[in-house]
């Protein structure tokens, strides 16, 4: 594959599920297939629950988009990224346990709705609404909203998508992969963490290797590709990705330049990456590749 065709395309809310289709389409031509939408009647239900039936709560159109076209199953999209379940039956069984505690809802931070549960973790994934009908304000997918330094997630539902359409299937493309984790302490300057520099900082180490940033990046994922390699880099509790190449080499050289910035120790060898397995601290990170360099077929 090309570097163009690692790129979604770009749109509206409109089209939004064409584009993701179109995307997913590049890596598994049987995605349609296996979605199942949710009913009226369960997102009219679950959007009570989760909202305490404040009718004048807007959702993202692009969460609508997708409640409607998989509510019930999104193909194991959402459910590996978030290491959670956002499946709409799961939601309404969650909210109808949660209505036993009336203090849940205080915990709920204002403006927010609950869209998965990590079981991983027990906690709840948040996306951010708005009363004022206006679509095209911040849509921030987060962890925890009332504590800044952990809400890291992605900026909007729509890029959350693709990203995770990105991190699902490259593995099964690219034979080489190399894990790059830098812990936080790193790049904190004065406690804070400037999530704008260290994604800056990143791309022009990827530039020097010819690599092109792609759209869906944001101030906590950072997406790059050309034609020999990807590199997907996330922040949240840690930075922490993986570069994906044919070239072990290049998988190898890139990683570690990177950890290089932050004058992090880059001597560190790439080991096995099993499907499914994590590391403690990285638990919306699902790691996709079934082994760093797998033989060409």
């Amino acid at each position: 594959m090309s570097s163009n065709e690692y790129i979604p395309l770009k749109g509206d809310s409109n089209t939004f599920f064409e584009r993701l289709s179109d995307y997913i389409k590049r890596f598994d031509s049987k995605w349609e297939n296996v979605i199942k939408g949710a009913s009226n009647e369960k997102i009219d239900k679950y959007l009570e629950l989760a909202t305490q039936n404040n009718k004048q709560f807007v959702i993202p159109k692009e969460y609508f988009i997708y409640l409607k076209k998989m509510g019930e199953d999104d193909g194991g999209l959402l459910v590996d990224f978030i290491k959670g379940s956002t499946n709409i039956d799961v939601l309404i069984d969650y909210f109808e346990d949660m209505n036993k505690f009336p203090d849940y809802y205080d915990e709920i931070p204002l403006n927010h709705i609950v869209f998965g549960h990590s079981i991983e973790v027990e906690t709840d994934i948040f996306l951010k609404y708005y009363n004022d009908f206006n679509y095209e304000i911040n849509k921030t997918v987060s962890i925890n909203p009332e504590f800044p330094e952990d809400n890291w997630f992605s900026s909007t539902f729509e890029k959350l998508l693709f990203q995770s359409v990105l991190f699902k299937y490259i593995g099964t493309i690219k034979k080489c992969v190399k894990s790059c984790i830098v812990p936080t302490s790193y790049f904190k300057e004065n406690n804070v963490i400037d999530t704008l520099k260290i994604m800056y900082q990143i791309d022009e180490v990827c530039q020097k290797y010819g690599m092109m940033k792609v759209w869906i990046s944001d101030q906590y994922n950072y997406i790059a590709c050309n034609d020999i390699g990807i590199v997907y880099m996330k922040l949240d509790f840690n930075l922490h990705g993986n570069v994906w190449s044919d070239d072990e080499q290049f998988t190898i050289e890139l990683s570690n330049s990177i950890k290089r910035i932050w004058g992090y120790g880059a001597g560190i060898s790439a080991v096995p990456v099993e499907l499914g397995i994590t590391h403690d601290c990285n638990y919306v990170f699902l790691q996709s590749a079934q082994q760093v360099c797998r033989p060409t077929e």
